[in-house]
This record gives C-alpha cells, structure tokens and sequence, in this order.
C-alpha cells in the first residue's frame, strides 16, 4: 500500500512539474517577468538621468556662467582674443 502511495505521490509531482515547465505559456511568463524587472530598472535610470538633465537646464536658464562653461566644455568655444593650448595625450609608457 505505502509503495502504491509513493508513485501516486511521485505522477503528481511529475504531473504538475510537466504542467508548470512543459508549458510554454508558463516559460513566457517567466521570461516576461525578467523583462520586465529590466525595464523597470531601465526607466528608474532613464527617470535619474532626466531629472539631472532637467536641473542642469534650469540652472543653465538662470545663470549665464553655467550656460558658458557647459558650451565651453562640450562644443570646445573660447572667447574672443583667447588662446587656446592643446597638448597630445601622455603616452603610456610616461605614467
């Protein structure tokens, strides 16, 4: 009887372990879930990086200051009667 028991036991956990893994609606939600936690990820980061984006506009609006050293720092402007120095990078073997 305990034997008869065992393998009933045994065609359950196997019945419901083909139903849960064996099927594909299962695995895509599986799938999907992890997508998801990445997107959400994705968002919360997209969501950081504009609100500092965001304060860097409003800070460039009310301050000239800002609004020159940004536009120096990336299109590379310099004033009127200004020299501008490049020097080549150090090489590796120097550092």
């Amino acid at each position: 009887m305990r034997a008869r028991n065992r393998w009933f036991t045994a065609a359950i956990a196997a019945g419901v372990c083909l139903l849960l893994f064996g099927n594909r609606g299962f695995r895509r939600l599986v799938r999907q879930t992890v997508e998801l936690r990445h997107l959400r990820r994705d968002f919360d980061a997209l969501r950081k990086e504009e609100a500092q984006l965001r304060s860097k506009v409003d800070a460039a609006s009310h301050s000239d200051r800002v609004l020159e050293a940004e536009a120096r720092s990336q299109l590379g402007l310099i004033k009127p009667g200004e020299i501008e120095y490049r020097f080549p990078p150090p090489n590796k073997d120097e550092q």
